[in-house]
């Protein structure tokens, strides 16, 4: 598992993350969470992502007082966050603060490259990127016109309240397009995806999630895969014009400004 520098911060992070909204935080059962947490650290993952919000709070805030408290919390970092709120950030609190950025970032959003990536590099910020597979539409399981598989986070009624926003038909299709692109690649189409954004310098790890501990090691393969100028173009051609690019929100992101 290679490893990058987080930010201006001296901490190294797995190119690949596990991440835990929709999954732990009551979809995935117990032993199937602590089965795919032993999976990450057996791939090399040291780095895995969690809110207060995620399950509504419980465990999770005492769990970060006990990190505070104990002083392993040494660096912060933002979601979503707009340039403005951004520079505003930095303005308060100087560059030091915070050392990573976590946008939406997938080969079907590509919103953050314009704005965000390069003012975060400039302010030594890196990004933490989260839905790099599309909440699962970029590993080929969704097809078009067929029904989700019955094992898949789009058929849970415990998962799959935010997968309206992404699966379309015309997103699917362009999953379709990409299938022989990741075949002349020698890859799969998550391997293709995953390490289409780690193509990208500005990321320290792309956050991947798991229901079973085969997915983990599967994600984690990406790490270290390089793709050919070739094949780079060959995934252009068949997005087309499917990708969001402009810079746009992520969903639930918040815009505008509240000072005191």
């Amino acid at each position: 598992m290679n490893q990058r520098k987080l930010g201006s911060s001296d901490l190294e992070v797995s190119e690949i993350s596990l991440g835990s909204w929709l999954t732990y935080s009551g979809g995935v059962a117990f032993e199937q969470t602590k089965a795919c947490t032993d999976a990450a650290f057996a791939a090399g993952i040291n780095f895995f992502d969690t809110a207060n919000v995620y399950g509504r709070g419980e465990e999770t805030i005492e769990a970060l007082q006990q990190v505070v408290a104990a002083g392993k919390a040494r660096y912060l970092g933002f979601s979503e966050w707009t340039p403005e709120q951004i520079r505003t950030a930095i303005e308060i609190a100087g560059t030091d603060l915070f050392v990573s950025s976590q946008p939406q970032y997938s080969m079907l959003w590509q919103a953050p490259e314009q704005e965000v990536f390069p003012l975060c590099a400039e302010h030594g910020i890196s990004q933490i990127v989260w839905s790099p597979l599309g909440q699962g539409i970029l590993t080929g399981k969704y097809r078009p016109g067929e029904a989700p598989p019955a094992d898949s986070r789009a058929a849970s009624s415990a998962m799959n309240y935010a997968m309206q926003l992404v699966m379309t038909d015309e997103r699917l299709q362009a999953v379709e397009r990409l299938r022989p692109v990741a075949d002349e690649a020698g890859l799969t189409l998550a391997e293709l995806a995953l390490a289409w954004v780690l193509r990208r310098s500005e990321l320290a790890s792309a956050i991947v999630g798991a229901s079973r501990p085969e997915q983990v090691h599967a994600n984690a393969k990406a790490s270290g895969i390089t793709l050919s100028p070739d094949t780079l173009a060959a995934i252009d051609a068949a997005l087309g014009d499917t990708p969001i690019k402009e810079p746009t929100p992520a969903p639930f992101a918040r815009t505008g400004i509240t000072r005191r």
